[in-house]
């Protein structure tokens, strides 16, 4: 059976992010300082400082200040601004861009933060925290944006991708050449179907609403939308109890081969009896005790 809606509501959002192994490249800008007294050294202490805590964070790159001031040194205006901040992220081949003030009033005080996210289409969070010590602030502040980005980070197809293209050495579509005393390009191309049973299977399964079959198909080190592998069994179970019926078709598959990795990539359709869509689903896998399993898996909109 199905869980309630509000459970499951209230399962995903207590997921907590996987830990990425792809990095994400973070631009910190100077905050603004609003206070009766003199605080401006705060515009670059609380940066600083934020800067050196989320660096520590595995899958977070912090772009040098250098860099940053050097870019901001040619805008004319530091207001919060679409374009401008998009100018920013793309000089500094930045995936997230910070921006944010420090308000003090009387012994309290609250930082008003922006995460600014250029992923995908831009789009930005907003952080409000206060009290009265500002390094208790800044923890929390780099906790909320910390845990913000690597969600991304593990389940965006770009990461996933350029991870495993990373690990195989390979460029978009190659497939890796055997090397001396090594398989054969005959035993590559049986892993590749090998590897297209798996997926056939996992199709079948899926239509079929075998979700036992299913989820064997998953690595138990699964993860996706922020999900490891026993909630995301909970969801699809729901999703079967949800939908009668569920077609799937797939076309136009290519797969990335190296050691015990692969990228397999396809376009997919899917219908359920009063739900469609069409897009492009990702999958990584990795080869397990012989058998090869999922590990991560994105769809993205066509």
């Amino acid at each position: 059976m199905c869980i309630t809606g509000t459970i499951l509501i209230t399962v995903l959002l207590s997921i907590t992010p996987v830990s990425a192994t792809m990095t994400a490249r973070v631009a910190v800008l100077p905050f603004e300082i609003s206070s009766g007294e003199n605080m401006e050294y705060l515009k670059d202490t609380i940066r600083r400082e934020l800067s050196t805590q989320l660096a520590t964070k595995k899958g977070i790159a912090i772009i040098e200040y250098v860099a940053v001031k050097r870019i901001l040194g040619k805008e004319p205006s530091l207001s919060v601004n679409e374009d401008v901040l998009r100018r920013v992220a793309e000089k500094l081949d930045a995936h997230f861009v910070v921006r944010g003030s420090m308000t003090r009033i009387g012994k309290n005080l609250s930082l008003d933060v922006s995460l600014f996210n250029f992923v995908d289409s831009p789009s930005f969070d907003k952080y409000f925290i206060e009290g009265n010590d500002l390094t208790s602030l800044i923890k929390r502040l780099v906790g909320k944006i910390g845990a913000k980005v690597l969600l991304v980070v593990d389940i965006h197809p770009e990461f996933q991708e350029t991870e495993l293209r990373e690990k195989a050495d390979l460029k978009e579509g190659e497939m890796v050449k055997p090397a001396v005393g090594t398989a054969s390009s005959s035993s590559s191309s049986s892993e590749k179907e090998v590897i297209q049973k798996r997926i056939l299977d996992w199709q079948n399964y899926w239509e079929s609403k075998d979700i036992e079959n299913y989820m064997r198909c998953y690595s138990q080190e699964f993860s996706s939308m922020g999900m490891d592998w026993s909630q995301w069994k909970i969801y699809k179970e729901c999703l079967n109890d949800r939908y009668h019926h569920i077609s799937l078709s797939l076309s136009d598959p290519r797969i990335t081969l190296k050691d015990n990795h692969a990228l397999v990539s396809f376009e997919q359709h899917y219908r359920s009896d009063d739900y469609s869509d069409h897009g492009i689903k990702s999958l990584v896998l990795r080869k397990e005790n012989g058998e090869w399993k999922i590990m991560r898996e994105q769809w993205k909109p066509l």
